[in-house]
């Protein structure tokens, strides 16, 4: 019995739909997929039920059931191991006024990012420092994850980011262990420094309204550790300062 099989590629996020016999192994999805004119990569994974299909078992379909494709040549590329930010749980942290001539934990309006110092020679060895950015948009894997200690400007690890007097927008690609997949979460907000912003922390962009969060006053949010760590093949930061 031939059915219908609805196809999603992961790494495009195109959907296609494929006619192949009820029972069916891998290399028949594959060939199916061909068939039609669809673009496979070299490197594939075929998800179904959430779980990978085997090479030489055979596998019983429903009609219209769903399946993935994975290309597995994205998951070996650069990912970003970082602080689980879309659990979205953070600490509110008061912001001291002076540092007592620290000079290394210093925060801006905007995106802060924090790491440990590991130069031995620097002030700031081993303990935590704040790099300020003053960019109002940021893509942490393009700088693989780094940041630069404000003292010896060491190239150090970040290991998560704090958003003080602003509105903060995040979004991104982040790996599922669970389905071997690549999942995108949030949103693009365009212009997103020239939003009007609505007094229920809404904003306004070309009459498109969203949602975003907003740090509390004098209070710094700071994306919480406890969270865990995730994988990130996209992470980026928009802020609007206020």
């Amino acid at each position: 019995m031939v059915v219908t099989i609805k196809v999603k590629d992961t790494d495009t996020g195109g959907n296609y739909t494929i006619k192949i016999n009820n029972i069916a192994t891998f290399d028949d999805v594959i060939n199916a997929l061909l068939d039609n004119n669809i673009d496979v990569p070299d490197e594939i994974k075929i998800l179904k039920n959430k779980m990978s299909m085997e090479i030489d078992k055979q596998y019983t379909f429903t009609d219209n059931e769903s399946i993935s494709m994975v290309n597995r040549a994205n998951l070996q590329g650069f990912s970003l191991n970082f602080t689980d930010v879309t659990k979205k749980r953070t600490q509110e942290l008061k912001v001291r006024k002076t540092n007592n001539g620290c000079g290394y934990r210093y925060v801006t309006p905007g995106i802060n990012l924090y790491g440990i110092c590991n130069c031995k020679t620097c002030k700031a060895y081993d303990k935590e420092v704040i790099e300020r950015i003053y960019k109002d948009e940021l893509d942490l894997t393009k700088n693989k994850g780094r940041m630069h200690c404000p003292i010896c400007n060491t190239d150090i690890e970040c290991i998560t980011v704090g958003f003080y007097k602003c509105y903060y927008n995040i979004y991104g690609m982040k790996y599922n262990e669970d389905t071997d997949e690549n999942e995108k979460f949030g949103k693009k907000i365009d212009n997103f420094s020239s939003i009007y912003v609505n007094t229920d922390d809404t904003v306004l962009v070309n009459g498109v309204k969203y949602k975003v969060d907003k740090t509390n006053g004098e209070m710094l949010s700071k994306f919480d550790q406890s969270n865990g760590n995730a994988t990130f093949i996209k992470l980026i930061f928009q802020v609007k300062k206020y």
